[in-house]
């Protein structure tokens, strides 16, 4: 199924392409009319060319490359049209602030982007409606019941540009399930079956195992149902799984991912320490003149392997005496989407993560690293180890600045989102690599574009 999903994907990418071209084309041909010639032509494709590696790369940030938002819908195209008018700008900075190709296209430039736009538009919104309606190819069978399996049969419903079609679940109770390989042999057939998903108790259990094994021959495929859960939705489901799942799953962290890893991130984190600069202390500033307190937000938080440390922050909020004399500043209170806490400046450097910039320090300390879980504070950790299975588990990594779980999924509001956001945190824990954290480092800039949901 993999297969699939990375057709498509090159499929989209050379539509982009030819709708690039010829949107430059048509551009060429409506501002030159018959004065249109082949010079001209060549003039404009590496300079365009090299545009089109630009604008490819902001259409990946924002995540149009991704099979699960090829549905039309305002999700979609809100993130479209905040990347067309992102790469629309970087098309003008591109010419006009690297005049090296030997043209300015004022004119021809403006008709570009606008024939773009339109074009592209109807491109993907025609890719995407191909992307929904074509014919899943495999027909799956879920056994068992559980609230994992009705989430996957609702999201593969609804989303059947994945190329899965759950055709029904059957319980799990020995007493009702095909009773041999013959039984089994037709109901495949009869189901036109392509998977088999199962709950994964049965690979205790010999007989079934060995029952399901015989299956194999019959061109049907065998999955456990926190594998496919994880391949499909990209967590891990916690009903689903147990302490001998992380003992099977969980790899140790070599020295070398990690050593490699801290070196790379403190050399990042000072080189863009000495950059930001500046800019930290503009923010300080406003800070500074727009509400009381101190510039610096200094929070104890809950580290690797439990060890407390200082994070440090802008601060974006009132200081508490400042809202309510009685306050208590101790207690761990949970920021809500309109907290009325949070300052006019600290509203604008919340959304745009600068609030974050002092963490370069902590990463420097050895504290963060720039991919990892979100730290909590001890007391939020405390209480949450008692309510969550298996939430100490994320504390065997550094927590970071961004992660697997922050960018895919919203701050966590209620008991139910932490535990989906861990779902996420065990993923990470389990896939984590030097891919998956560049991934995530490019991933995290599509926050721009929309957040979570």
């Amino acid at each position: 199924m993999k297969i699939l999903h990375d057709s498509k994907i090159i499929l989209l990418c050379l539509g982009d392409l030819a709708v690039f071209y010829l949107s430059l084309f048509l551009a060429l041909l409506l501002r030159y009319q018959g004065e249109f010639a082949w010079p001209l032509w060549e003039d404009h494709l590496l300079p365009f060319g090299l545009l089109f590696v630009l604008w490819f790369a902001v259409f990946y940030i924002a995540g149009l490359y991704d099979v699960r938002r090829l549905r039309n819908g305002l999700d979609f195209f809100r993130g479209y049209a905040g990347s067309w008018a992102v790469n629309a700008g970087l098309a003008i900075a591109f010419f006009y602030l690297i005049p090296r190709f030997g043209i300015t296209p004022k004119t021809n430039l403006l008709l570009f982007i606008a024939i773009f736009g339109v074009l592209a538009a109807l491109w993907r919104r025609y890719f995407n409606r191909l992307a929904v309606n074509l014919r899943p190819v495999s027909r799956v069978l879920f056994v068992g019941t559980s609230p994992a399996i009705a989430e996957l049969q609702l999201f593969l419903t609804q989303n059947t540009q994945f190329g899965y079609e759950p055709v029904r679940h059957q319980t799990n109770s020995r007493n009702e399930l095909p009773a041999d390989k013959v039984a089994w042999a037709k109901l495949i057939r009869e189901e036109r079956l392509n998977l088999i998903v199962l709950p994964r108790h049965f690979r205790r259990d010999p007989q079934l195992g060995k029952a399901f094994f015989g299956l194999l021959d019959l061109g049907v495929g065998i999955k456990y149902l926190p594998d496919f859960y994880e391949f499909v939705l990209r967590r891990v489901p916690l009903d689903e799984i147990d302490e001998e799942w992380f003992l099977e799953h969980v790899p140790h962290q070599s020295s070398f991912y990690h050593d490699t890893k801290s070196a790379l991130e403190i050399l990042a984190a000072l080189i863009a320490q000495i950059i930001l600069l500046p800019l930290e202390i503009l923010i300080a500033l406003l800070i500074a003149l727009t509400s009381r307190g101190p510039v610096i937000y200094r929070q104890p938080r809950v580290g690797r392997q439990g060890k407390i440390f200082t994070l440090y922050k802008f601060r974006s909020m009132y200081h508490a005496k400042e809202l309510n004399p009685d306050a208590d500043s101790s207690q761990a209170v949970w920021a809500g989407a309109t907290d009325k806490r949070v300052t006019p400046i600290g509203k604008i450097i919340r959304q745009t993560h600068l609030d974050e910039l002092p963490q370069l320090v902590n990463i420097l300390k050895g504290d963060l690293a720039f991919v990892g879980p979100r730290p909590e504070r001890p007391a939020i950790v405390e209480d949450l180890q008692t309510k969550v299975p298996y939430y100490r588990m994320r504390l065997l990594l550094r927590p970071g600045v961004t992660g697997w779980a922050q960018i895919n999924y919203p701050a966590d509001q209620t008991l139910e989102d932490v535990m989906r956001k861990l779902e996420y945190d065990i993923y990470y824990l389990k896939n984590r690599s030097f891919v998956l954290d560049i991934v995530i480092l490019v991933r995290t800039l599509k926050l721009f574009f929309w957040s979570p949901k």
